[in-house]
């Protein structure tokens, strides 16, 4: 019995140190697979103008594939939210936020740094920044075209981006300003906001119209410009739109226009385009003027694309005074 007792003993001795040795083997392999905990020092937070520059350390930096710095304004609740990819060497990490991205509004950030490993995305730590700068007021240049009926206004405003709403306050000089009218905006390509207006809407009156554009960015600041339109002088007045010598090939647009009595055409020049390229493919011809007394005729001649039906072709006019009017209209060929 004693014999197999120590027998006992010397198997669960065997067995103890077998595992034992397991345990040193696999210790070590624990050690060296498990997920990193990644922590960053020395984070600072510069803000230059317009950019902010943030900077850290990291603790770990052998498995880190890229690092993403996410940035948004808090009162915003993320709705402008941008992943800023940032470097990397070594242990340093870095990103150079810019606030043009975020619209330049003031207000209080915050910056979360990811980095991103063989496990996917890791978040490490977070920062908050705040901005002060606000919004520089717009700049811009305005293009306003008249005729009898009405006027066209067309705004080019530096970094429409940043604008928040726009409205147009229209009025003339008469009766107090005559039950003043707001208007919105269309926008178009390359910063342009434009409308129309009629002058029915304001009694056809023959004074001055004043046309105001309150710009609103998203920091809240107000622009006002100020454009007036002087309808005290007679205009030129559209006779007729004509379609002549109208082919598969070309065709000529062919405008007669009443000049008032002392005011002459300075300038003429008809772009035109195809409907299916609207408007990547404009063509701006020269056009003629014949005059018979103060009747001007003036003959655009396009030449068409092949296998494009459908046209549209203006005039835009100036006269001696500066005025610039628009004159349109579309057709198709047979």
């Amino acid at each position: 019995m004693k014999a197999q007792s120590n027998e006992k003993k010397n198997w669960l001795l065997s067995i103890s140190a077998i595992m034992a040795g397991m345990l040193l083997l696999i210790i070590p392999y624990l050690k060296t697979t498990a997920v990193p905990k990644y922590t960053a020092t020395n984070v600072t937070v510069n803000v230059s103008g317009d950019h902010i520059q943030i900077k850290g350390k990291l603790n770990i930096s052998n498995n880190v594939r890229e690092v993403y710095f996410p940035t948004w304004r808090i009162l915003d609740n993320q709705k402008d939210l941008k992943w800023w990819k940032g470097t990397r060497n070594g242990t340093e990490i870095s990103a150079t936020i810019d606030m043009k991205d975020h619209g330049y509004v003031a207000g209080e950030y915050v910056t979360h740094i990811y980095v991103v490993d063989q496990t996917g995305y890791v978040y490490v730590t977070d920062v908050t920044f705040q901005y002060s700068k606000k919004q520089s007021k717009p700049t811009f240049t305005n293009e306003i075209f008249e005729d009898n009926s009405g006027y066209r206004v067309i705004y080019t405003v530096a970094n429409s981006s940043n604008i928040d709403h726009l409205g147009f306050p229209t009025w003339t000089e008469a009766n107090g300003q005559d039950d003043i009218i707001w208007r919105k905006s269309s926008i178009s390509q390359d910063d342009h906001y434009f409308f129309w207006g009629k002058r029915s809407e304001h009694n056809n009156e023959n004074g001055i119209y004043h046309i105001h554009a309150y710009i609103k960015n998203r920091s809240g600041d107000c622009t006002v410009f100020e454009t007036k339109i002087d309808y005290t002088k007679p205009l030129p007045k559209l006779i007729s739109i004509k379609h002549n010598n109208v082919t598969d090939k070309a065709f000529d647009i062919v405008y007669q226009i009443e000049m008032p009595e002392g005011i002459d055409i300075a300038s003429a020049v008809s772009p035109t385009w195809s409907y299916a390229d609207v408007p990547s493919n404009i063509t701006w011809n020269q056009p003629t003027i014949q005059w018979s007394g103060r009747t001007a005729t003036i003959t655009c001649h396009h030449n068409a694309a092949d296998g494009k039906q459908k046209y549209y072709s203006h005039l835009h006019l100036q006269d001696s005074l500066g005025r610039k009017m628009i004159y349109g209209t579309e057709l198709y060929l047979k």
